[in-house]
């Protein structure tokens, strides 16, 4: 068993969440929890943003970017952790600064401001971390999403919230964002890859 704090949840298609947390029995590993046939958590699941668990689990086989997979075989709950983002700030190490910098500057953009990362690489050796921005972050709908634009004199970036919260009003320079990978995206308009997303503010 091992102790996992969850850290964030994300919304995606037909009621599903994405988990994702951290194992502070390795080395504050990343995980993304899967139930134990591989699927994802429904929206009602009762893994909670920073809750600790005590969860035995076992390693999917994955490819580059998602290494976090893991199938949850057993699970109990514990204390909830007091100060999630002091935990956070004092064990991970997140990137700072400008939008080019995330994913340990794998990242590029695509003609109308996404983040994303070519599927021809290079590839991050993660899916998620976290980011303290430069700049702050403001939301605007975009094709019925909400999505936080950063702007400097020249360049425009944008990423979809897909967290479960409802997005704050803005995202203040310095806040602890939780950023993440989509999986695999194949679009006729846009370029193939993984696109950034924002899952929440810790």
């Amino acid at each position: 068993m091992s102790r996992i704090v969850i850290v964030a949840r994300t919304r995606m298609q037909h009621g599903d969440v994405c988990i994702g947390g951290h194992d502070l029995d390795r080395a504050f590993r990343g995980v993304r929890l899967l139930d134990r046939f591989g699927l994802h958590f429904k929206d009602d699941s009762p893994f909670q943003i920073g809750d600790l668990w005590n969860i035995r689990y076992r390693d999917r086989l994955c490819k580059p970017p998602h290494l976090e997979d893991v199938f949850v075989m057993e699970q109990r709950r514990l204390e909830p952790v007091p100060d999630l983002r002091q935990l956070i700030r004092r064990v991970a190490h997140p990137w700072t600064g400008p939008p080019a910098a995330l994913f340990d500057g794998t990242t590029q953009s695509t003609a109308s401001g996404a983040s994303y990362i070519p599927a021809k690489g290079p590839l991050p050796k993660c899916s998620t971390g976290y980011w303290l921005p430069d700049r702050d972050l403001t939301p605007q709908a975009m094709r019925g999403r909400v999505r936080f634009s950063w702007t400097d004199d020249e360049t425009l970036r944008h990423f979809p919230w897909v967290g479960i919260q409802q997005p704050p009003d803005r995202i203040e320079a310095g806040s602890l964002v939780r950023v993440s990978l989509s999986r695999l995206f194949t679009s006729d308009t846009a370029p193939e890859g993984y696109y950034v997303q924002i899952s929440g503010v810790i």
